[in-house]
């Protein structure tokens, strides 16, 4: 076992309310820590989060459209590099108008600035480099989601725009589900990102995915996931098999499959079946 900087530690403070949304909060994990009871996203870190976000309820006759706005000041998450505190990386965003309407659609406008600091180069897409160094961009965000309450929603429509590390970024996203009964529902998701710009070089990527949700009962459900890109060009096939046979106990059956789509053949790359027994409290 290593002994010193096996540390981590949270501290986080935090105001829910109806007109103002805040909160705080501070971590660390030091580069010896053993995450002997979970998983870790980053080591050698220290972060800082922090929104501020106000939520007022427009008066008559205003209200009679629109339930609440959004006005987000500050949305930040920020690493340092342990133990030399050097920034690691920052997303900060900021929200000029937001709004939730009488209908249970929802839209937003963001601006968010990014840094990241490489300290090796990858593969953004196939051939397309990114050399290690430190980088500064900003992008603007139109969102627009519709109600869960209708037969058909749009989870998500959303539209970015601007600068990534040293190229430039246009990225198109849509996400919906359209529900034959209160059993069975069937949505999908469709990703395009145009970029340009980067060291001369230009690339397109599509990512699709799929999902098939069936209830067999209000303790069963089967749900089918898939995914391709073009990038990798694989399909993956997640299925999965949810049963409650009482509450607090959970059994979970798993198959998973993933296919080579980049050939004039398709080739099974690999085939998994997993299960898991929660046997939930005793008493």
């Amino acid at each position: 076992m290593l002994k010193g900087d096996n540390a981590s530690g949270y501290f986080g403070v935090a105001f829910p309310n109806d007109w103002l949304d805040a909160f705080f909060n501070y971590g660390f994990v030091q580069k010896n820590f053993n995450p002997e009871l979970g998983f870790m996203q980053r080591g050698s870190v220290e972060q800082y989060s922090a929104r501020w976000r106000f939520q007022p309820r427009p008066p008559a006759p205003w209200n009679k459209w629109i339930r609440k706005l959004y006005f987000k000041p500050l949305d930040m998450d920020l690493y340092k590099t342990l133990p030399t505190r050097q920034l690691e990386s920052l997303r900060l965003e900021f929200r000029p108008i937001g709004a939730d309407f009488q209908t249970g659609d929802k839209m937003e406008f963001n601006i968010q600035r990014a840094f990241d600091r490489l300290d090796q180069s990858f593969n953004i897409f196939r051939s397309v480099v990114i050399p290690k160094g430190r980088y500064w961009w900003t992008i603007y965000e139109i969102q627009f989601g519709t109600s869960p309450k209708r037969r058909w929603d749009l989870t998500k429509v959303n539209f970015q725009w601007g600068h990534y590390y040293n190229g430039e970024m246009k990225t198109f996203t849509i996400d919906g589900d359209f529900k034959f009964t209160s059993h069975f529902s069937l949505g999908g998701s469709y990703g395009i990102n145009y970029a340009t710009q980067f060291q001369g070089a230009s690339f397109t990527t599509h990512a699709v995915t799929s999902r098939v949700v069936y209830a067999l009962s209000n303790r069963a459900n089967l749900q089918v996931f898939t995914q391709w890109n073009n990038d990798n060009r694989t399909v993956n096939v997640y299925v999965r098999l949810h049963i409650i046979p009482k509450i607090g106990s959970d059994i979970y059956a798993v198959f998973n499959q993933l296919i080579d789509t980049s050939g004039l053949r398709r080739t099974n790359m690999g085939r998994a079946i997993r299960g898991k027994f929660v046997p939930g409290f005793l008493f």
